[in-house]
């Protein structure tokens, strides 16, 4: 099964080749053979929905991209009372942006994973803190017992010295 990515874009990846939509496959730099067509990397540029061809209007991909940058809700019914399936996509996302208790779950779920990545990096350096203090405290022991060992070659010294 190909592997497709398709990237929406607001801007032109590349000024000096501006296109509405491209389709890109990874080629071998040095013969210019094509490493697979099963993975295709497609991008389609907002900025240049007039660049679009006959082949881009025949699947309405110039449609779809209009409903995508449209900013108000009058733009997305116009554009949705041409094709059912617009007006279906218009229509979800209505739902998905109309209903509070969705925001509050996407929002919960975004503090959510945030927390998690804060406590992920106050963890670490706990750990790094204990880590240090294992190895200072070992340096501590071993430097305890020298001392120890000293103290006791020094009093057997004074010993013989008697």
């Amino acid at each position: 099964m190909p592997a497709i990515h398709i990237g929406f874009l607001d801007y032109t990846l590349f000024k000096e080749y501006p296109e509405f939509y491209a389709a890109y496959n990874l080629i071998n730099v040095k013969n210019h053979h094509v490493y697979c067509d099963n993975f295709i990397l497609s991008v389609v540029d907002f900025s240049q929905i007039d660049l679009a061809n006959d082949e881009d209007r025949k699947y309405q991909i110039d449609h779809w991209a209009s409903l995508f940058k449209a900013s108000t809700w009058e733009d997305i019914r116009m554009l949705a009372s041409k094709n059912e399936y617009l007006n279906e996509a218009s229509k979800t996302i209505f739902q998905l942006s109309a209903d509070e208790q969705i925001r509050k779950r996407c929002r919960d779920r975004e503090e959510y994973y945030q927390d998690l990545r804060n406590y992920e990096r106050e963890i670490e350096k706990m750990r790094k803190i204990i880590s240090e203090k294992d190895a200072a405290s070992e340096n501590n022991a071993a430097i305890l017992e020298k001392d120890s060992i000293i103290e006791k070659l020094l009093a057997e010294i004074r010993e013989l010295k008697k």
